[in-house]
């Protein structure tokens, strides 16, 4: 039997903080829904819909605001991290609810989380996405990594 997500209702309309509190709180509703009706998939294939779950759409190069040679793309399937334009590979990511690498990790919202192959997996808590900023904090020591869209 298909999993649904029941009958929908129009969501009130939110301002300011309370506006930020009900997308967190709306994509984690999202998210949960939907790895409660995941089925066999494995998070890779499913990575797919980052731009359903996650608004605006993170997909693109980003740059670090005081150092624009330290930059960050992340395509529809995988996210690479490079300085001065020599990268450190693409690795393919999900995203997950929280880190499950660091249960300790106070956060429990979305997160880009990459799996190398047999390596150590990385948490980057999405703590803040807008158009043209996003804040990413690494779990589970808390290093803000601020980026902004590179033109």
């Amino acid at each position: 039997m298909p999993c649904s997500l029941g009958e929908w209702h129009e969501p009130k309309v939110y301002e300011g903080k309370n506006r930020m509190m009900f997308r967190r709180l709306l994509m984690a509703t999202v998210l949960l829904a939907l790895s409660a009706c995941g089925g066999e998939n494995t998070p890779y294939e499913d990575s797919d819909i980052v731009a359903v779950l996650i608004h605006p759409d993170p997909t693109g190069t980003w740059a670090a605001p005081d150092d624009p040679e330290s930059t960050l793309t992340i395509t529809s399937t995988t996210l690479s991290f490079a300085y001065q334009g020599d990268s450190d590979g693409e690795e393919p990511y999900a995203i997950e609810q929280g880190c499950p690498s660091a249960p300790q990790a106070p956060f429990d919202g979305p997160t880009f989380v990459t799996r190398p192959e047999g390596g150590d997996v990385f948490c980057y808590a999405i703590d803040t996405l807008e158009a043209d900023r996003m804040v990413l904090i690494y779990l589970p020591r808390g290093n803000a990594l601020e980026f902004v869209r590179a033109e």
